[in-house]
């Protein structure tokens, strides 16, 4: 974790400059149950991306790949593929994908971030309506939490934590 610009502009007074007490950046390595690794990286000062929320996701039988920035769009890998036809392939999303009909009933338009809002809240009002299970509760938030705050310890103590 790290704090790369050290003074920003007051909000209020933008030609007075003040101490920066959070991290610009940070890095995670994770260790999982099941002995699968990961790695989270995050930056809010990097260069080259509007909205660089990026998934990679790589196993034994290949990858799926998934940017923000291309939201209507996900990158799949099998490693089973002939030689000379490997490579990511991109699939587009369209109305056989969940969600995607109730705003274009033709594939290749897309959808887009206001349109993932208007879904969230409709799942949001329906769950609550027929009293089901929420996704991502509060417990699943702690759960989330806890692994931050054992990053941020691991980050000062320089070891592995257990969550």
């Amino acid at each position: 974790m790290m704090t790369v610009i050290k003074q920003r502009p007051d909000p209020k007074a933008p030609s007075r400059l003040l101490p920066v007490e959070n991290e610009d950046q940070a890095s995670a390595l994770l260790r999982f149950k099941n002995s699968a690794h990961g790695v989270i990286e995050t930056s809010r000062i990097a260069c080259g991306s509007k909205m660089g929320l990026t998934y990679v996701v790589t196993g034994t039988k290949g990858a799926l790949r998934y940017t923000q920035e291309r939201m209507a769009e996900l990158e799949l890998y099998l490693h089973d593929d002939p030689a000379g036809r490997q490579g990511f392939k991109t699939i587009l999303s369209g109305p056989a994908h969940p969600d995607y009909a109730s705003f274009c009933v033709s594939a290749g338009h897309g959808i887009g971030f206001n349109d993932q809002k208007t879904v969230e809240i409709r799942d949001l009002i329906n769950g609550i309506a027929a009293g089901a299970r929420m996704w991502s509760d509060f417990a699943e938030g702690l759960q989330v939490q806890k692994v931050l705050e054992a990053v941020a310890i691991s980050a000062v103590e320089r070891r592995w934590m257990k969550v």
